[in-house]
């Protein structure tokens, strides 16, 4: 009989010894039976000489544990599980099933970021080797081959020479594997079950680490960044963004006020709130509420099972427009135990609607399984405001904490620190894409930021909204601004939108945000506010701010209150030629002559180190032509 030992391990640490090693049982018989377990040091038999999968030391069960050796504790505990309940075929062909899911290219997706790095950088040097010894036709064909081998989607394939820029930047290969990465583990580890209220809450551990250690790599960098400006001011980025709402308290004191002025509103305008939770059917669930397996579950993953509550919601609006009911108020998007979303709604609307809003609510709760199990007790939940027991607010401020730093609650309703809680909800909103927080009705938000930014003394021309702004008074600020149900095209005051362009004051050089390196055309970004009245544009961005150069803000010369950012079409001209210039630049700059391409030819990754530069110096050529009027 052949030894079927496989070693205990931890997921958290692997162990100094030779990691190459295979992995031997240890003392809990972690992938056996209960039954087949006997001394602790015995080895044992599992009759499986005969079988198709034999369990030598080095096999492929022993192989791919050790290959995804970061998430294996959860890998052969779902072996176990299928060897148990079916046999030992089943259990190493659901390995190998996992293994091909963890496996992108040839990239195994359980390495480390040095590893995902290096084979984005050969990637790219791929494609640059594609478009030196090729056409542009035939090496936008390989690259697009190449892009689609690793189940990447390109929104745009209509234009080559785009798709040859972003897929010869190693930058871009990396952020797509980074998010491809993580996305396919959490998957696996959730379908494994790693995520649940028995293993870990939201997210796996897996994922949670790799979270912090990456914010711990952010917060380095920020520290030791510094940006100066035309006034020759310096600062650190780290400062800079704590002052932001990227800093969770922060972001969670601009919520909370936002909140408490719809409240204030509410009350001022005699309106009644109503506090909503709304889940998803049973089957895009992954573990009961016990803990367990769900047996129920058709494999919908976080992402899809929010867009669903989204476009149930979008539904729900669409049948107010139709009665012109406009509430307002919050949406906040929480995990439960197993990372399956649920929306929470805390809605102010007239006394007399809410019996409508209610029954919409809840027609499209049960929309999908209206009669399985428990989906009355649990799918849809509505809360009538009682004032005795709190205002408004006091309803979702726990949520909100939740979701953000965890301060203000010492327990979640799992019993786990609400600190630790509030890091794996961001990582599992991270993960997912999922937006946490939802303003629904009331003004913009970005006009409220941008007039916190102004000096008070512009309060005679921009009005009350200013100095509401300026106190934190988000009442105040909705009521002058029109009120909680105003439509967008009644607003007086609209976020300005404008390309920020710059002068290099030591070199003279123009620096121009209309394209990114690629060729791609950017959105123009928030410059300022308008203001409808008297036809406007008031600036709050007058710095430009550069790490190395002294720079000075530029007149803008294009101009746009549009909040789509009109001109950035991606099917115009300048689009197309942008592109092209860049792409054309970094070809024939680099080969312009027979000696050059049989160089190329000879040691391509030799030459491969000078395109970033060349790359720079094409961006720069293709503005220079684009001041003259040549795109």
């Amino acid at each position: 009989a052949v030894s079927t030992k496989i070693r205990s391990f931890s997921s958290r640490e692997r162990p100094l010894e030779n990691p190459c090693r295979p992995l031997i049982m240890g003392s809990t018989g972690f992938l056996l039976p209960e039954e087949t377990q006997t001394h602790q040091n015995q080895p044992v038999s599992n009759g499986l000489n005969k079988s198709p999968v034999c369990h030598n030391l080095g096999t492929s069960r022993d192989s791919i544990l050790d290959k995804h050796f970061p998430i294996a504790s959860g890998l052969a505990a779902e072996y176990r599980r299928v060897l148990t309940h079916q046999n030992a075929e089943a259990a190493e062909s659901r390995l190998k099933e996992i293994d091909l899911s963890l496996t992108c290219g040839d990239l195994n997706l359980t390495s480390d970021m040095k590893e995902v790095k290096k084979y984005a950088e050969d990637l790219a040097y791929k494609v640059k080797i594609y478009s030196l010894q090729n056409s542009p036709d035939i090496a936008y064909k390989l690259a697009l081959t190449l892009i689609r081998s690793h189940k990447f989607i390109c929104k745009d394939i209509s234009d080559q020479y785009l798709i040859l820029n972003k897929a010869r930047t190693p930058k871009w290969w990396f952020t797509n594997l980074k998010h491809y990465r993580i996305r396919a583990i959490e998957e696996i580890a959730r379908d494994v079950g790693a995520v649940n209220k028995k293993k870990s809450l939201y997210c796996s551990e897996f994922s949670n680490r790799e979270r912090i250690y990456q914010d711990s790599v952010n917060e380095n960098y920020l520290k030791n960044t510094k940006l100066k400006n035309s006034s020759g001011q310096e600062l650190n980025l780290a400062e800079i963004a704590s002052k932001t709402v990227s800093n969770p308290r922060i972001r969670k004191a601009e919520l909370m006020v936002r909140l408490k002025g719809f409240e204030e509103v509410a009350e001022i305008l005699g309106d009644s709130a109503l506090f909503i939770t709304v889940t998803t059917p049973s089957r895009m669930h992954a573990f009961n509420s016990s803990g367990h397996k769900n047996p129920k579950y058709d494999g919908t993953p976080p992402k899809d099972a929010n867009k669903y509550l989204c476009n149930q919601w979008a539904k729900v609006r669409a049948e107010f427009g139709k009665r012109r009911i406009q509430p307002y108020g919050f949406r906040v998007s929480e995990p439960h135990h197993d990372a399956t979303p649920h929306h929470h709604y805390l809605l102010f609307m007239k006394p007399s609607e809410k019996e409508f809003v209610t029954s919409v609510l809840q027609k499209y709760a049960f929309q999908d399984s209206p009669n399985e199990k428990g989906a009355k007790e649990h799918r849809f939940k509505v809360e009538v405001i009682d004032k005795a027991k709190g205002g408004a607010t006091s309803y979702i401020a726990k949520y909100i904490s939740k979701s953000t730093n965890g301060e203000g609650l010492e327990k979640d309703q799992y019993k786990q620190d609400s600190k630790t809680s509030a890091q794996s909800i961001r990582t599992w909103s991270g993960i997912w894409r999922i937006r946490q927080f939802e303003q629904i009705g009331g003004p913009s938000v970005t006009v409220w930021r941008e007039l916190r930014k102004m000096d008070e003394s512009l309060g005679l021309i921009v009005g009350p909204a200013l100095s509401a702004a300026d106190s934190s008074n988000w009442a105040a600020f909705v009521l002058a601004m029109g009120g909680p149900t105003v439509k967008r095209k009644d607003l007086e005051i609209y976020p300005s939108y404008e390309f920020l362009d710059s002068v290099d004051t030591e070199t003279g050089e123009i620096l121009k945000t209309r394209h990114n390196c690629y060729g791609e055309p950017t959105r123009p970004p928030v410059s300022g506010i308008y203001l409808k009245k008297f036809n406007i544009t008031i600036p709050t961005k007058n710095m430009r701010w550069h790490r190395t150069k002294k720079l000075v803000a530029l007149e803008p010369l294009e101009r746009s209150s549009s909040l789509k950012g009109e001109g950035c079409s991606s099917g115009s001209s300048v689009y197309s030629s942008k592109a092209k210039q860049i792409f054309n630049e970094f070809k024939h700059g680099l080969l312009h002559s027979r000696n050059r391409i049989s160089e190329a030819l000879a040691s391509p990754r030799a030459l491969a180190e000078d395109i970033g530069s060349s790359l720079q110096c094409a961006i720069r050529g293709a503005d220079a032509h684009a001041d003259l009027g040549l795109v």
